[in-house]
């Protein structure tokens, strides 16, 4: 599928997106009680793309000969700093057009901090780029194990030849949904 259907197909998931008691389920048996807080922190969208990226790593876990808890708490709290970003679906999807159409621009413009149309735009830049950064901060203050911090910092940087098979997994399944 190319970049362009792609993002389209997570945009039109970003608009239907609904939880389910099984999603809930999933959720309650993988976070801990600060895991919880900080996932029911994201929007959404994001809550149901991280649910849907993680049924698909505990389903591929016996291929890439992984632990398929350490892969689910890792799919579910992979994008846990976009939490601090209260993106629109609209500056998500403008964000990640200008990633593929002019990435320079994108940092160009990536800025903390919320304010008028444009800033806001700016903030959602810098939230999309920062993210994992952002995310495994957060996971720090709460304990999390480091193995989890490390995926989470690393899921959108460009695969090495000795990563490890969780964070090519985490990679896969994350460009999936």
């Amino acid at each position: 599928m190319t970049v362009i259907a792609n993002r389209l197909k997570q945009l039109i998931q970003a608009l239907r997106a609904k939880m389910t008691e099984e999603n809930i389920a999933l959720i309650n048996k993988y976070l801990s009680g600060r895991e919880k807080d900080l996932f029911n922190r994201l929007d959404l969208p994001t809550r149901k793309h991280c649910v849907l990226v993680a049924g698909k790593c505990l389903e591929l876990s016996p291929v890439y000969k992984v632990e398929p808890r350490l892969m689910a708490k890792a799919a579910l709290l992979h994008d846990i700093g976009k939490g601090s970003g209260n993106m629109s679906i609209i500056d998500r999807s403008l964000t990640a057009a200008l990633d593929f159409f002019c990435p320079w621009l994108l940092r160009k413009l990536a800025r903390p901090g919320r304010g008028n149309i444009f800033r806001n735009f700016r903030h959602a830049a810098y939230i999309y780029l920062h993210h994992p950064a952002l995310g495994a901060d957060l996971l720090k203050l709460t304990g999390t194990e480091p193995m989890l911090i490390e995926l989470t910092a690393l899921h959108h940087q460009a695969a090495k030849k000795d990563d490890p098979p969780e964070l090519e997994l985490l990679r896969k399944a994350d460009g999936m949904f």
